[in-house]
């Protein structure tokens, strides 16, 4: 006989049966307002967008006043507090801040100074605020005031002695530098920061570049302390020449590196032989590189190209983790001995590449495209080519975009130009000939007499310069996308809505005339750039726009809207 109390054994028995508890209750939802309050991470994402710091034309007095209203923000209440302050301590222009929260510090003589620092001096504010920034920017914009008081050394030997080797900023991410001049040891203590593992990005941009500092200190201090968890380097500069020397040598050092980008598009590299091979070689993570260097001599695009003459087995065969290429294209070069990304584009390129952006800075025209078709006609899966101009007003070849289409059909092709030209003006055959290039059928007949192995890719996405030389494809022309080129599935081109007597006839009788059947497009988007003067006479009614819409929606019945 149990000895147990009878209410007990009866709960014994009950627990030992399952009850279905039913479906379980819905959580309880907050109002609104409380479950903005309560939600942290959404806090600091509308408080991040008080400081402009991922604008960089935002000038100083906007940062400075940013500051200051997420200050007040921080003081309103303790649960805008921690989010606000994070926004707040996430980039940082000067040292000065964080070392002014060590108790004793004081300006001495125009010098921040402080003769002594002890365990106790150093709070949780100061260790809180420390692990706060992720982004170190050394720029103008950046300064808290127009001349910061300077920062006497002594801070830092004491300030190390308390960390005992730990970084100063255990959270860094990344270092902006963006100065006229270099920075004193004080300004960027970088003993003081470095080595530091959460440290993945770092870009140097302007006359900074052209100082012995940035070389000789501050660009080997990266290769020896930071060449395990660097993944992005940047170095632009586009207005003076920048010594090379050895950056090409402390560039293969950085052995973690993910992107590379290089924007010197003034200054003259004189690389060693085996240059873009070595670096692919050393850096086995590199899937991105940005070279944007314009004034490559032959001799230096032969040493920047050439596979070395000795090398592990296989060097031939040799295939890299580069998937996105970004080059500087020299349009005047294209009667020479092949353009000057073509040369660039070496069969140990080219085989991963993915993608492939080539930009123009001169106002010249781009005439012809052959030689990157040939070059990138080795790549085992392109997926997107990008042709594009910083100078307003350039033209394409509309010949260079047939021969380009000629040679390789990646899935997406985007010319970012101003204008398509030809010679005597782009006319309606054009457009029959480029769809022509992007159905099947062209594709099929390449098979059959194909050099290449592997399967044969077709044009998906098709982006075309707005401005055809004062030439437009009118509305009836749309319905030869879906008879020649029935895979595409973007198109950008430009039109004119013009209701002539018979485009309108040809609108309103396909319109009403039964399914298309087969005829149909698989088209997704269509973007269209309208060249009819909207001020001119004879204005289109609501009524002409429908069967427009109409139209449209019947020749490509997957598009979305």
């Amino acid at each position: 006989m149990s000895s147990l109390p009878q209410d007990n054994a009866v709960a014994m028995v009950q627990s030992d049966c399952i009850i279905d508890p039913g479906p379980p209750a819905p959580p309880l939802r907050l109002p609104p307002v409380k479950e903005v309050l309560s939600n942290y991470t959404l806090l600091t994402r509308i408080f991040s967008n008080i400081i402009p710091f991922d604008d960089r034309d935002a000038n100083r007095a906007a940062i400075a006043a940013g500051r200051k209203r997420l200050l007040a923000i921080a003081r309103v209440c303790s649960t805008f507090r921690d989010p606000a302050l994070d926004c707040l301590w996430k980039c940082l222009g000067s040292l000065v801040p964080l070392l002014l929260l060590i108790d004793g510090v004081s300006l001495v003589d125009g010098v921040y100074n402080i003769a002594d620092i002890q365990a106790d001096q150093l709070g949780p504010s100061f260790f809180k605020c420390a692990e706060r920034v992720q982004t170190l920017e050394i720029s103008e914009r950046m300064a808290i005031v127009h001349k910061d008081a300077p920062i006497d050394p002594n801070i830092y030997l004491l300030l190390s002695q308390q960390l005992g080797g730990a970084p100063l900023l255990p959270s860094l991410e990344s270092i902006v530098l963006s100065l006229p001049t270099s920075p004193s040891s004080t300004t960027l203590p970088l003993p003081m920061i470095l080595p530091c593992s959460s440290l993945h990005a770092v870009e140097v941009q302007g006359p900074i570049l052209e100082t012995e500092w940035c070389h000789n200190v501050f660009l080997q201090t990266l290769a020896s302390r930071a060449s395990n968890s660097l993944k992005r380097l940047v170095l632009k500069h586009d207005k003076t020449q920048v010594p090379f020397g050895g950056l090409w040598d402390t560039v293969l050092k950085l052995t973690a590196l993910e992107a590379l980008s290089i924007c010197l598009p003034e200054s003259r590299l004189n690389p060693p032989s085996g240059s873009l091979w070595l670096l692919l070689n050393r850096l086995t993570h590199l899937s991105s590189l940005n070279l944007e260097i314009s004034d490559l001599t032959d001799s230096a695009l032969g040493r920047l190209t050439r596979s070395p003459s000795s090398g592990p087995p296989g060097t031939s065969k040799y295939v890299s983790s580069l998937q996105h290429l970004s080059l500087l294209e020299d349009v005047r070069a294209s009667y020479l001995s092949g353009s000057h990304a073509s040369q660039l584009l070496v069969p140990v390129v080219v085989r991963s590449l993915t993608s492939v952006t080539l930009t123009s800075n001169r106002s010249d025209p781009w005439e012809k495209l052959e030689y990157v078709g040939d070059a990138l006609g080795k790549c085992t899966d392109l997926r997107r080519v990008v042709l594009q101009s910083t100078k307003p007003g350039t033209k394409v070849y509309s010949s260079a975009i047939l021969q380009f289409l000629d040679r390789v059909h990646p899935d997406e092709f985007v010319v970012n130009i101003d204008e398509l030209y030809s010679y005597g003006g782009v006319t309606p055959d054009f457009f029959g000939r480029l769809l022509d290039k992007l159905g099947v059928g062209v594709v099929q007949s390449k098979k059959q007499g194909a050099d290449r192995q592997g399967p044969q890719r077709l044009v998906h996405s098709l982006i075309l310069p707005p401005n055809w030389g004062g030439y437009s494809i009118d509305l009836k022309s749309l319905a030869r996308i879906a008879q020649k080129a029935p895979t595409l599935r973007r198109i950008g081109i430009p039109i004119t809505s013009d209701l002539h007597p018979t485009t309108y006839q040809h609108i309103t009788e396909f319109v009403s005339s039964g399914p298309l059947g087969p005829e149909s497009s698989n088209l997704l988007h269509l973007e269209l750039c309208d060249a009819r003067d909207p001020e001119c006479p004879g204005r289109i009614s609501p009524y002409q726009y429908q069967i427009i819409a109409q139209y449209i929606d019947k020749l490509f019945p997957s598009i979305y809207i």
